[in-house]
């Protein structure tokens, strides 16, 4: 269990607690840590919703959420996220749609979200993400619906669908 004092360590960068038993929530005091480039908690067993706080995370580079236990809804505050480079939440029971406002996310070279149960178009703003270099969204989206008629940046080199 990550303890809700993690948000008193504001100089903390870096929090990498991959491949371990965690268990438990992220807890809102997360949106603390203002010196924070770093959240990795990649198969560590968490659960729940991702906190809105999270969106607070101004110098955030790496979010790495992948195949934990994570559900509910991507919340709009997420696009607060002004530094994200690498964003990994794959292989989650995440629902809802993808929200818009990750193409707010303008240094992105990574997005993966597949292995969810997102549902709608994949947002036409994606294509604003000229440094997105890797983008897998495959198995995450409901038969019939996925790619908008826009055209994604030429800079990808490779999208799994």
């Amino acid at each position: 269990m990550i303890p809700s004092e993690i948000g008193l360590l504001s100089s903390l960068q870096a929090l990498g607690c991959y491949y371990t038993a965690l268990s438990g929530v992220i807890p809102s005091e997360i949106g603390l840590l203002s010196s924070l480039q770093t959240l990795n908690l990649r198969y560590t067993g968490i659960s729940g919703v991702i906190p809105s706080d999270i969106g607070l995370l101004s110098s955030l580079e790496t979010l790495d959420l992948l195949a934990n236990d994570l559900s509910g809804m991507i919340s709009s505050e997420i696009g607060l996220l002004s530094s994200l480079q690498i964003f990994y939440l794959a292989d989650n029971d995440l629902s809802g749609v993808i929200p818009s406002e990750i193409g707010l996310w303008t240094k992105l070279t990574k997005l993966s979200l597949e292995g969810n149960n997102f549902i709608g178009l994949i947002p036409s703003e994606l294509c604003l993400l000229n440094f997105l270099n890797d983008l897998r969204l495959d198995i995450c989206m409901k038969p019939n619906e996925g790619f908008p008629s826009d055209h994604y940046s030429t800079n990808s080199t490779q999208i799994t669908i």
